[in-house]
């Protein structure tokens, strides 16, 4: 990760920076027992926001497709970030897509399914919580995992509990596998699954 080039333009919005959760999700990414699990996944990063942290499992893991995505203010940093980074990852060209992505505009049918979803930050906002679970209702197959990081100052026990309405069951990683910069702090990554029917 050390060596991928991290863009930044706030001007394209709060996506425009990385917070430290995305650098605690980055640093998750790198352990290889994590590598190994994503191997030949399907991921999508909701809220890309600079596009860095899906370059940064794109580069960890050499045969995972990503698709990093956002609202449209932020779709030319990212492909900024993608390309400055294209050394970095193998094949980038053909498993590395930027996308334009509305939460909660998929439709009855939902979207397209991954094996993997993930962001940061994306719940720091109680109005984001809806369309965030929508997206994660349209986006997640049978088995798909979704890991969500947040700062446990901004995102509040409602997002928790509108998750567990809508069917979903979560954990947070234990301190043990997250880097050791991140532990006993204000940030916590967390596994989300569907509730098994």
């Amino acid at each position: 990760m050390s060596e991928l080039t991290l863009n930044e333009d706030w001007t394209a919005g709060i996506g425009g920076g990385l917070w430290s959760t995305g650098v605690a999700m980055a640093k998750y990414f790198e352990r290889p027992e994590v590598v190994e699990r994503l191997r030949g996944k399907r991921c999508l990063e909701l809220g890309s926001g600079n596009g860095f942290l899906g370059a940064v499992l794109a580069s960890t893991v050499d045969d995972c497709t990503v698709t990093v995505t956002d609202t449209e203010e932020h779709l030319e940093l990212m492909r900024r970030t993608v390309e400055e980074n294209k050394k970095f990852i193998v094949n980038c060209d053909e498993r590395v897509k930027v996308e334009k992505l509305m939460w909660g505009e998929e439709g009855e049918g939902g979207g397209e399914k991954y094996d993997f979803v993930f962001g940061t930050d994306v719940a720091y906002r109680d109005y984001l919580h809806t369309p965030l679970i929508d997206a994660l209702t349209a986006h997640m197959g049978k088995g798909s995992t979704s890991l969500i990081g947040i700062c446990m100052h901004d995102t509040t026990v409602k997002f928790f509990e509108q998750l567990e309405a809508r069917g979903f069951v979560y954990e947070r990683l234990r301190d043990c596998m997250i880097d050791e910069k991140f532990r006993g702090t204000i940030f916590g990554l967390f596994a989300i699954e569907k509730k098994s029917s």
